[in-house]
């Protein structure tokens, strides 16, 4: 899987399922799926290139292939699963091809920034 950021400066690339994409990651990369209001299931993947401890990366409608473009739909669903959040630290974000997107598949960022201290609580 790439770890580079990609040379696309095209915001509007169009999916390619001939690159890297989530459909390709293996099972034990899931974290856990959410359901919708129109119970459509997202899952929410290990980020193997986390920024932090407690970095994910929930991929909405993942078999439809779509690009990494932010639609209205994404932005509903990441309000619903933020006003589910028990956690205030829970935080979603989103990054375009053209702001350093290294996938081309559409996700959205989801962090919990009260885990970095998680080395100092486990004394490392």
């Amino acid at each position: 899987r790439p770890a580079v950021v990609s040379d696309v400066v095209d915001m509007n690339e169009p999916f390619s399922p001939n690159k890297f994409n989530f459909n390709k990651v293996d099972q034990e990369e899931v974290m856990v799926c959410i359901q919708d209001a129109q119970a459509d299931v997202h899952p929410i993947l290990v980020n193997v290139s986390p920024l932090m401890y407690g970095h994910g990366l929930l991929v909405p409608w993942v078999k439809q292939e779509l690009g990494q473009q932010l639609v209205p739909r994404a932005v509903a669903l990441a309000i619903q699963l933020l006003n589910a959040a028990t956690d205030c630290d829970f935080c979603i974000g989103f990054n375009s091809l053209g702001a350093f997107s290294s996938v081309n598949h559409l996700h959205l960022h989801v962090l919990y920034p009260g885990e970095l201290d998680h080395e100092i609580r486990l004394g490392g």
